[in-house]
């Protein structure tokens, strides 16, 4: 039977490594659910606070805590699907409320492509910026939001029952911007489901 394994699949890459090798002797397919490849490459939070009963928050890098863990595989694992492989990587990683493990996370990841990628995870962002901006030689395409699919998954309806799943309200669409021209893009619907 497939194993799909929540991020991140491991705290080293050993640990992953043999994970794969042993998923490999049991002849089962072994992937890690990465539901948020297509939608953001700034996860930005405003947590000023720790929370106790957030254990992520009050773990260790080596125990598997912090933003980079947590939300940075994201952004990392969206950076190479769509511009490929990375040459090159810089890093600023930051504690800034006293946590085990940093809660505030900018990487720079320059792509063999030439494509360079800046992603960004924080829990102490007051201001967040736009979940996804690509800046193009003519155009520029901005995603202001989170994909609508986790909050909808939070109040209760389930995918089945819902009419346009994953689909966002109108004002939330992404746009497409040639310096003073803006021009909403409607998405299709979201459908992580779909990955099961």
């Amino acid at each position: 039977m497939p194993v799909v394994v929540e991020k991140p699949a491991a705290v080293t890459a050993a640990d992953a490594e043999a994970l794969v090798e042993l998923a490999g002797r049991a002849g089962v397919m072994l992937t890690v659910f990465q539901n948020r490849r297509w939608d953001e490459s700034r996860f930005e939070r405003w947590r000023p606070t720790l929370d106790p009963t957030k254990s992520r928050e009050n773990l260790s890098p080596a125990e598997g805590g912090g933003v980079l863990l947590d939300l940075g595989v994201h952004l990392i694992d969206q950076a190479i699907a769509l511009f490929g492989p990375v040459a090159e990587v810089y890093a600023e990683i930051d504690s800034r409320r006293g946590a085990p493990a940093e809660d505030d996370v900018f990487v720079a990841l320059h792509h063999a492509s030439g494509t360079i990628s800046h992603l960004h995870a924080s829990a102490v962002t007051p201001s967040p910026g736009p979940r996804l901006r690509v800046q193009g030689t003519n155009r520029g395409f901005l995603v202001p939001h989170l994909d609508p699919q986790e909050a909808a998954l939070g109040a209760g309806p389930q995918p089945e029952t819902v009419d346009d799943w994953g689909r966002p309200e109108q004002w939330d669409y992404g746009r497409l911007i040639a310096g003073e021209r803006s021009v909403p893009m409607p998405p299709g619907p979201g459908d992580w489901p779909r990955f099961y």
